[in-house]
């Protein structure tokens, strides 16, 4: 049995049907030169931001948004030029000269929100959604359909492991109408939809190198996943199962021509793959300006 035929079967097992859709990396736009509308939009949250990190975001995005003590972090690079859209949450974490800098000499917008039922992630998504006039909610949308809007996370899978779970939750809770690339400085991780057929190009980093580690993750599950272009396929025999059977520490299949890995799933599941290195940022001589540590 060729690969294709050997995919086509698999795909079928695995209950996910539809045309294929084709998910270029977080980064990848950094390298189209893309008109303006079709960047991603940015959220920052309340982690150690490197100057090296907000320098390739900044230019590779839209419209981007601090999540509230978020502020600080992108206070201390101490570069008036990265001026966010809005500061967003309940405004319990922002300090007191951080609010006057942005909000008094920038004019940022403080957009308060005192909802305690969500996190400063999902006020956020909200407000981006609704200035993108996109559903703020899921709706009742295919869940084969693409998504038409997509967000950067920076910090979304460092600090408290609470934090990194909540945000991996309001991924999944998002996932009909809105991609969210949750990102570390070693990580980048997201949610596909399924049930559905996915074409993956994750090489595609526009300057990010990329590692070859990757993995499948049912946190909505069992998950029958049918895989090719990974070191250790997936079939949908073996399902996806929390407590039983998961992909980590997997590996993009070296041999692969074009670098492509097909995923079929009948539930949704997250994706995760390495971070390698982030570009070093230039001034305006060409002279490299070493990140913060």
């Amino acid at each position: 049995m060729d690969d294709e035929t050997a995919a086509a079967t698999a795909t079928a097992q695995a209950g996910a049907d539809g045309a294929w859709q084709t998910v270029h990396g977080p980064f990848a736009e950094a390298s189209r030169s893309p008109p303006a509308a079709a960047l991603p939009d940015l959220i920052l949250l309340n982690q150690d931001l490197p100057a090296a990190v907000a320098a390739f975001l900044w230019p590779q995005t839209r419209v981007r948004v601090c999540a509230d003590g978020a502020a600080n972090a992108l206070r201390r690079l101490r570069r008036p030029a990265w001026r966010p859209d809005a500061i967003v949450g309940d405004l319990d974490s922002i300090t007191a000269d951080v609010r006057a800098w942005y909000a008094d000499a920038l004019g940022v917008p403080l957009v308060h929100v005192a909802d305690q039922d969500r996190t400063d992630l999902q006020k956020c998504i909200a407000y981006l959604t609704d200035r993108a006039a996109a559903p703020a909610a899921a709706t009742d949308q295919a869940a084969a359909t693409p998504p038409t809007h997509s967000i950067l996370v920076w910090g979304a899978l460092t600090g408290r492991f609470d934090h990194v779970l909540s945000a991996v939750h309001t991924a999944f809770a998002a996932a009909r109408h809105v991609r969210l690339w949750l990102i570390s400085p070693t990580s980048v991780a997201f949610v596909l939809p399924g049930p559905g057929r996915y074409r993956l190009l994750p090489a595609a980093g526009g300057g990010v190198a990329m590692g070859p580690t990757c993995g499948l993750v049912p946190f909505v599950g069992p998950v029958a996943a049918a895989t090719r272009g990974l070191r250790w396929d997936l079939e949908p025999s073996t399902p996806l199962v929390f407590g039983s059977f998961i992909s980590t520490s997997n590996q993009l299949d070296p041999a692969s021509d074009d670098g492509a890995v097909t995923i079929a799933v009948d539930r949704p599941v997250l994706w995760t793959q390495e971070i390698l290195a982030w570009p070093e940022p230039h001034d305006a001589s060409g002279a490299v300006e070493r990140a913060a540590r």
